[in-house]
């Protein structure tokens, strides 16, 4: 799957780490359905320290800014990637005791998603996963 492609929709059998559907668009904004029908926006801006909301319910908000680009080489392949800081926090603004706060999201122009979230039961079931 190419994060950075154009509007497509990606139907999943059953439950997987990304949820049940994603959907993007070309202004790289991202939309992961999870299991419980909730869902996940991930907009993929490059505004140093911009802070964009991904999720948010009665208690609780996850958010995430732009922190730096750079490039990696994975196999012999060079890619473009770029890093994301988490912020994990109650409706106040204070910080959860969560590994979210220092967890970097990582996405690659040609590989994808290399750090990332489990999607599909957040936040009930709060998962890292890092690729490489």
């Amino acid at each position: 799957m190419s994060i950075w492609g154009g509007p497509q929709c990606y139907k999943q059998n059953l439950p997987e780490r990304l949820g049940k559907k994603v959907q993007s668009n070309k202004q790289g904004k991202f939309t992961y359905y999870q299991t419980n029908n909730d869902s996940m926006v991930f907009t993929l801006n490059t505004n140093l320290n911009d802070t964009t909301l991904i999720y948010q319910n009665s208690n609780e908000k996850l958010r995430m800014s732009f922190s730096n680009a750079s490039q990696i080489n994975v196999l012999s392949l060079t890619d473009s990637v770029h890093y994301y800081n988490l912020y994990y926090t109650d409706l106040n603004g204070i910080n959860i005791n969560s590994g979210l706060n220092t967890y970097q999201l990582c996405v690659g122009k040609e590989l994808g998603l290399i750090n990332f979230l489990k999607i599909d039961s957040f936040p009930n079931q709060i998962k890292t996963s890092n690729i490489l």
